[in-house]
């Protein structure tokens, strides 16, 4: 059960993808997508998560080769779940400054 993270980073903005992929040979292939983005200055962040799964016998057409390969075999599987979302990071009270301490 293999998990595999990919990050792509930008002077302003980043993308990150988490794959955690199933096989039960001879019974499904499953793969879990959750994919995060971020662009500098916002107060939020997107996730997007996603579910692609078939049973083996749905996939005889496919090369059996592919099923090793979740890049490949992705492309192959229905789309289950699929939710998006926006994260909003919480509003940080500041303690007082120092100049408001000294006076």
């Amino acid at each position: 059960m293999p998990r595999c993270t990919d990050a792509r980073v930008m002077p302003s903005s980043f993308f990150l993808l988490q794959r955690f992929f199933l096989r039960v040979d001879g019974v499904l292939i499953k793969i879990n997508d959750t994919r995060l983005y971020y662009e500098d200055g916002k107060n939020y962040m997107l996730r997007e998560f996603s579910t692609r799964e078939n049973t083996i016998a749905e996939l005889k057409n496919i090369p059996a080769a592919f099923y090793t390969d979740p890049n490949e075999i992705a492309q192959h599987l229905t789309l289950r779940v699929t939710e998006c979302e926006k994260l909003e990071f919480p509003v940080m009270q500041y303690e007082s400054s120092v100049s408001e301490v000294i006076q």
